[in-house]
This record gives C-alpha cells, structure tokens and sequence, in this order.
C-alpha cells in the first residue's frame, strides 16, 4: 500500500465528514441551532434560510429565558419552521444537528413530556406540507451554531435578524462562503472537531 493510500485509509478510520449541501432545484432549505448557556444564564435559538443556489434568504437569532438545551433546540426548529411557511418557503428542507429532534419527530424516540406540546404542533405542521426533516453533524450547521453563539454574545438586541449576505458579519460572511463552496468539515469519530477553519470554535 502506497504512503498515500494509507494516509487516505487512516483518515477514513479517524475522521468523519460533514459539509453544507445545497438544496435540490426549487427547495429551500432551513437549518437550525438552540443551545443553552448556564454561565450566561440564557439560551438562544438560530435559524437560517438558504435557497438552491446557496443564496441567504433570511438569518435570525434571538435569546430565550434560560431552559434546558433539548428545549432551546425544539424552539429553534419551531421559529424556523413557522418563518418558512408564513413566507411560503416550500418545499423544505429543515436540517437541524439535534439527533434528538429528528428521532423524535420520525416517531423512533419517546417524547419527553416538557416538549410534548411542541412536538405535536410540530408533527401536526410538517404532516401538510412538503417538508423534509434531516440530520447533520454540527459541523454541517456552522452558520445556525455560529449566530446562536453570537446573539449570547451581543449587548442589548433580544433578536438580530440578517435578510441578505451584505448584512452579515464578516465571519458570518466566511461560513457562508464556504457552505455554498460544499467545503468539508472534518471532526473525528469520537466527536472532536479537527476543522482548520478558525472562524468557528467549539
């Protein structure tokens, strides 16, 4: 075996890959991020619209009163949901790095009881619409994880919203750049993120 092909053979046992793809002709595609922070005491929720050039539609971030992580998650998938049918975003896809939310919603995974409301309305929302829900790796939701942490960090503004690229921060505008190029991301099997791009850090 080649020193090449055993480069190749020891990344494919270390690494795994995950990339923003764009959506298929016509759809638009959702991702969204909830996280909680306990040393700031908020949580916040992202979500980001994409078109099937890669093109930004819309991007909003905002803070919540404190609440468990799985809560902050549900919250995001609801504002983005609900943002892309009162726009008429459809067909959609809704991508989300919370393997909870997708086992739930495919009916694999109980519902724990302090999201069941949501989960109905959830289930009841996506039942009549032509909408996909699908997992990717956080390293595949950079820009919804990446505004999520920047709204925690911004003085003042509950909500910041973006409606276009030019609107975007400069580091916003890089993982943009580089989800519409399909550039991997690379973390390992045990879940460490080995990207080298230092404009978004774990």
């Amino acid at each position: 075996m080649s020193q090449q092909s055993m480069i190749m053979e020891v990344n494919r046992n270390l690494f795994l890959m995950a990339k923003w793809t764009r959506p298929g002709m016509g759809v638009y595609k959702c991702n969204t991020d909830g996280s909680s922070k306990d040393n700031l005491n908020i949580s916040t929720t992202a979500f980001c619209v994409r078109n099937d050039r890669g093109e930004l539609v819309v991007a909003q971030a905002r803070k919540l009163d404190i609440c468990t992580a799985l809560e902050a998650e549900v919250q995001a998938f609801k504002e983005g949901l609900t943002y892309c049918l009162n726009h008429h975003y459809i067909p959609l896809i809704m991508e989300t790095d919370s393997l909870i939310i997708k086992k739930i919603l495919d009916g694999i995974w109980e519902v724990p009881w302090n999201i069941s409301g949501e989960i109905r309305a959830l289930k009841r929302d996506l039942k009549f619409i032509d909408a996909t829900v699908v997992h990717t790796y956080r390293e595949g939701n950079k820009l919804a994880d990446f505004l999520s942490n920047v709204v925690a960090n911004v003085a003042g503004p509950q909500l910041i919203q973006f409606n276009n690229f030019q609107e975007l921060p400069i580091q916003t505008k890089t993982i943009m750049n580089m989800d519409k190029a399909s550039t991997p991301n690379f973390r390992t099997k045990k879940g460490q993120n080995n990207n080298t791009d230092t404009s978004h850090r774990d």
